[in-house]
């Protein structure tokens, strides 16, 4: 607000989300910081003062997201296929979040490489062939106006699948 010779102020919140709590830093000061423990629609007065007993209000609505966290899984990994098989788990640990995809971002040529499932916050990618992949994972918020997030793993695989000879005898 504009006011002449300001002297005091007073920051206060008119409006939240049911359950939430607002804190202001210095609810006295000409600047605070807010902090919410929700995400939703705050809306914050701050009321000036002068001397003179002028006054001026000013309020303004913002609205908190939750942005989605992505944690529990490294940035990159190796597999072996003759000693561990041609698959493996990637399990995060996401938060904030109501919908996942992964998908590969770089595929070895010829590859018949899949994640499965892909909509979930976890997956298991499943390759026969050596080379690198690359996979990302997006987390969609909640709150539609929070960011997505995303996470890139690099995948490093090395080795052949093992190969089995079967013979047919015919039963005479």
């Amino acid at each position: 607000p504009s006011i002449t010779n300001a002297n005091g102020y007073t920051w206060s919140c008119t409006s939240k989300p049911d359950g939430s709590n607002v804190t202001f830093g210095n609810a006295s000061a000409a600047s605070t910081r807010v902090t919410v423990d929700k995400p939703g629609n705050y809306t914050i007065k701050l009321a000036v003062t002068n001397a003179c007993g002028g006054t001026a209000n000013k309020t303004q609505t913002i609205t908190f997201c939750a942005q989605p966290t992505i944690t529990g899984v490294n940035s990159s990994y190796s597999l072996d296929l003759q000693a561990d098989g041609n698959e493996l788990a990637l399990n995060p640990t996401v938060t904030n979040a109501n919908s996942y995809s992964w998908t590969i971002t770089q595929n070895v040529t010829s590859s018949n490489a899949a994640l499965s499932p892909n909509n979930t916050a976890s997956t298991v990618l499943s390759t026969e062939k050596a080379g690198t992949y690359k996979v990302r994972l997006t987390a969609t918020p909640i709150s539609n106006t929070c960011s997505n997030q995303t996470k890139d793993v690099t995948i490093t695989v090395t080795g052949t699948m093992p190969k089995a000879t079967i013979y047919v005898t015919p039963i005479s």
